[in-house]
């Protein structure tokens, strides 16, 4: 029985099992198909949209560590997006340092999301600043954000 391309590489289409070289021409242009499929497969993800949850944080408890993770799994699966936060930094940093973090972060980012109860944060209104500056979109509401997404696939 003879084996396709496909089956030659790893459940994960990653590693080649078998490292000859192809010399069976029908054998080459399955295979040379084979890593189109891959590639495109790759640049989609290249592609991904960055989405950046900013919350309010400080004088709320454990910094609003649970429910800014917890949102961002739940955005994660809602979108498929990249979710990107600063609930995920290295812990005892000053102020400003989370600050200069997070515009960063921000600034390689495709839209903000902003979590219900920031109101009233400085940090938050800085962030929010600087997506209007970049001309990031801006949403609170979930399904307005999935309805952007979908026109930017």
């Amino acid at each position: 029985m003879t084996k396709t391309i496909k089956e030659y590489f790893d459940p994960y289409g990653i590693k080649p099992r078998v490292h000859a070289p192809i010399r069976d021409k029908e054998k080459l242009k399955e295979f040379e198909e084979y890593f189109d499929i891959m590639k495109e497969e790759v640049n989609k993800m290249s592609k991904e949209i960055n989405i950046y949850l900013a919350a309010k944080m400080t004088g709320v408890d454990d910094y609003n560590y649970p429910a800014i993770i917890a949102e961002a799994i739940k955005l994660k699966i809602m979108t498929g997006c990249h979710i990107v936060h600063t609930a995920n930094a290295p812990r005892g940093w000053k102020y400003e340092d989370y600050i200069k973090h997070s515009l960063e972060m921000l600034r390689h980012c495709d839209a903000f999301y902003l979590l219900p109860g920031w109101e009233g944060s400085e940090g938050v209104e800085r962030e929010l600043a600087e997506a209007f500056r970049l001309g990031r979109p801006v949403f609170e509401c979930v399904e307005d954000l999935q309805a952007w997404i979908g026109g930017n696939r």
